[in-house]
């Protein structure tokens, strides 16, 4: 089967016209990256940098909320001076853990 090709046998049901419209509206992401080591931004074609938010929001249909991870927590905190829980503290260390594994 090529891409395009009729699949449904009933070529009056209307169904090949609601594909047509589903496959339009997908928008993916793929292909390296060029993205900053340091602020995370990302170049685009043009050569302009942008947030990560923005250049994925333009390309997809993804959309984002912020938080913050438990390591920038706890450094936000303790630059205000904030005490901060074990538990916060715990959770950063298996976040850790997380990332060296599966490196």
């Amino acid at each position: 089967m090529k891409f395009g090709e009729t699949i449904c046998p009933n070529a009056d049901c209307g169904c090949q016209g609601r594909l047509a419209t589903e496959v339009a509206e997908v928008k993916t992401l793929s292909g390296l990256l060029p993205i900053c080591a340091c602020c995370k931004k990302i170049r685009d074609d043009r050569g302009y940098w942008n947030r990560i938010e923005s250049y994925i929001m333009q390309r997809s249909n993804a959309s984002f909320s912020h938080g913050y991870c438990p390591a920038c927590a706890i450094k936000s905190l303790e630059a205000a001076g904030v005490p901060v829980s074990d538990e916060l503290r715990k959770k950063a260390y298996q976040d850790l853990q997380s990332d060296l594994n599966s490196a």
